[in-house]
């Protein structure tokens, strides 16, 4: 029986067996650390938002990697705010009134109970970070939100589907910043919720964040605790060792 570490030192949670699906995610965000790394030096960002919900594991990832750098560098941690960015389908019948309605619900958010909080600075740049971009439509719910309260972005997702790649070039035409792994499927932990623990909360234009997921998808709460405990330990186990990835990489490239 595989063994995951639990409430053990940080030494120890540099070893151990992931989840495979969160083990996945290594080398493709490795590859996306290569291509942010100026902005990372910079200390850039100022927000992590996750594209919910199964963009939560990832983000979390990431979030680690960075805050453990900006550490290192005496720069402020960076705010993580996951966002449900799931919208109506107009085909579906809704107006597109209701549409935008979560994009306001989302802006005032940020406007009233988000930027308020952070160190005051002239320009806000936020990284979106996803696990895979499929039609677009989360993601332009969320950048479009950022627009309006004045936050600018880049996006960096681990996959991109093919349909989606056909209209990447319309989004960077507009000026947007996309780091993409070049992976033209989705990853193994995409739509899982048991993984990323969290799900849209519907009706979706209502909701701008996601809602935990509960026991009840699991067969016993000892199933539902274990998962957990085995997706939080992944989580943290991968960002130290890629921490020191990064570290050995580019600030000890001669050790």
């Amino acid at each position: 029986m595989k063994e995951f570490l639990t409430n053990v030192s940080a030494e120890k949670k540099r070893e151990g067996v992931l989840v495979p699906e969160i083990e996945e995610l290594r080398e493709p965000i490795k590859r996306l650390f290569e291509q942010i790394r100026p902005r990372l030096e910079g200390g850039d960002y100022q927000l992590l938002v996750s594209d919910e919900a199964s963009g939560r594991v990832p983000s979390l990832v990431f979030l680690k990697v960075i805050n453990r750098i900006y550490r290192e560098k005496g720069l402020p941690k960076l705010r993580f705010v996951p966002i449900a960015g799931r919208n109506i389908k107009i085909e579906d019948g809704e107006s597109r009134e209701l549409g935008d309605q979560k994009i306001e619900h989302i802006t005032t958010e940020l406007v009233e109970n988000i930027l308020p909080t952070m160190p005051q600075s002239e320009s806000r740049k936020a990284l979106v970070v996803t696990d895979a971009i499929n039609s677009w439509a989360s993601m332009g719910t969320i950048t479009k939100a950022l627009r309006k309260a004045g936050v600018g972005f880049e996006i960096a997702t681990i996959g991109m589907t093919e349909e989606a790649l056909e209209i990447k070039s319309l989004w960077e035409s507009m000026g947007v910043t996309i780091y993409w792994d070049y992976l033209t499927e989705t990853p193994k932990l995409y739509k899982k919720g048991r993984i990323s623990g969290v799900r849209q909360k519907k009706p979706y234009y209502a909701h701008v964040y996601p809602e935990p997921i509960g026991q009840g998808l699991e067969e016993n709460r000892e199933e539902y605790l274990r998962r957990r405990r085995e997706r939080n330990d992944s989580i943290e186990m991968l960002s130290y060792q890629l921490y020191d990835w990064y570290n050995k990489e580019f600030n000890n490239p001669q050790e």
